[in-house]
């Protein structure tokens, strides 16, 4: 009994002195959030102080401040000197490495302090060992690939970056300079290894690798890869559609038809299936046939686009530009990045005379796809039937500047400056 009463005695004291431990530790967790916070926040503003708040204080020594600094975009301190650089990720590597060494970033930051140092072959060490504790993360995927590549090794270079190009596509950071067969080589192998890696999107995956081939003029391992997923909704509408860009509509119409006919599919698909159909009749001349079909697929998924792309192109087959405009109006309010509907709109608005909503739809487009010189291109086209030398000038450089050797571009650009030294003659 005296032993209970003295452990009786005893609980109290233990229980404050637990309590007064997590106290501790909670405030000690929550000073280094607010060093790691205060640091974070001063890098955008003044990078030179922030990095001498990561040097200097003792506070970023808690583990509570070495885990959150994995939170600080070190990019920020491009602009101070390269001495102070080289010092803050020699300290933070340093901290990080042996608070959380299963995590990549320490070591990551450790690859960065030797390539800025000029050692490339501890550099590529330590870039592989963050890889190793990350595998899938595109920026040390694309770091180590830049470092293969410096060292001569350029096949092991391209597989790294299309290893990137299968976890992230389009990811373009660190930039890294290719030459035209070489970024072919990169997105193609990029989409055959996301196709293995992630076989629960078989379908997604295996129709982004077929439009990839079928942009780069390999039609006919396009079809065959798009065969293979004879029998998909969304593969048959997409057979269903290539059948009527190629003008073989008797096979458009029975695509369309096998997948509108399924009413086990979605309503949205079975939508756009008999909105293929009504384009593929209003090609095939029965007007009322696929004016009833675009009806139709208008009923069974009201908030689609497809069937007032249909009736845009049933107007515009009519001559009636003004309702083909009317309807590609209501198309893109529903699908606003659809850039189909956008190059529609642009092209029958300028027949109709609605040049700044033309000029909008073609602006809209090289916004959605930046990288991609071609939508820039027409805009530039544009502008210069319409006399916007200054608009089109502005346009031209803005693509150049993330295309500097597009042959399409530059085509522009000589064009350009004929008119305009034409024009001042």
């Amino acid at each position: 009994m005296a032993q209970t009463g003295e452990f009786g005695m005893k609980a109290p004291r233990i229980l404050l002195i637990l309590a007064l431990s997590a106290l501790i530790i909670e405030s000690l967790s929550t000073i280094g959030w607010w060093q790691v916070e205060k640091t974070r926040q001063q890098l955008e503003v003044d990078p030179t102080a922030a990095a001498g708040r990561i040097l200097s204080s003792t506070l970023f020594n808690l583990p509570s401040a070495v885990i959150r600094s994995r939170r600080l975009d070190l990019s920020y301190l491009g602009d101070i000197p390269r001495e102070s650089v080289v010092a803050v990720l020699k300290t933070l590597s340093a901290r990080q490495r042996k608070t959380i060494p299963a995590d990549p970033r320490g070591w990551f930051n450790a690859g960065r302090l030797e390539l800025i140092r000029g050692d490339l072959k501890e550099g590529r060490r330590d870039l592989e060992a963050a890889l190793l504790r990350d595998p899938t993360n595109p920026f040390i995927l694309r770091l180590l690939a830049l470092t293969r590549r410096a060292q001569g090794d350029l096949g092991e270079g391209l597989h790294l970056l299309a290893q990137a190009e299968a976890y992230a596509p389009g990811f373009r950071q660190p930039p890294i300079d290719l030459t035209p067969e070489d970024e072919e080589t990169v997105l193609l192998k990029g989409a055959e290894l996301r196709l293995k890696a992630y076989p629960r999107l078989r379908v997604e995956n295996t129709l982004h690798l077929e439009q990839l081939l079928r942009s780069m003029g390999r039609v006919d391992e396009a079809a065959n890869l798009l065969e293979s997923l004879a029998g998909h909704p969304r593969a048959d509408l997409l057979r269903g559609r290539l059948a009527l860009s190629d003008g073989r509509l008797e096979k458009a119409k029975t695509l369309a038809r096998k997948v509108a006919g399924r009413r086990s599919f979605p309503s949205q698909i079975r939508a756009r299936a008999m909105a293929l159909l009504a384009e593929a009749l209003a090609e095939d001349h029965d007007m009322k046939g696929a004016v009833a079909a675009a009806g139709r697929a208008r009923l069974l998924a009201p908030e689609v686009s497809d069937p007032y792309r249909a009736l845009a192109r049933i107007s515009e087959r009519r001559g009636d530009f003004e309702d083909a405009l009317a309807q590609l109006r209501r198309a893109w309010g529903m699908d606003p990045t659809n850039i189909s509907i956008l190059r529609d709109l642009a092209r029958v608005a300028e027949k109709t005379g609605q040049i700044a909503e033309a000029r909008l739809a073609l602006e809209r487009i090289v916004k959605l796809l930046p990288d991609d010189p071609r939508p820039a291109e027409h805009l530039v086209d544009f502008l210069l039937r319409n006399g916007e030398y200054m608009d089109a000038a502005m346009a031209l450089s803005a693509a150049l500047d993330r295309n500097p050797t597009d042959a399409g571009l530059l085509q522009r650009a000589e064009k350009l400056h004929r008119e305009v030294v034409g024009g001042r003659r």
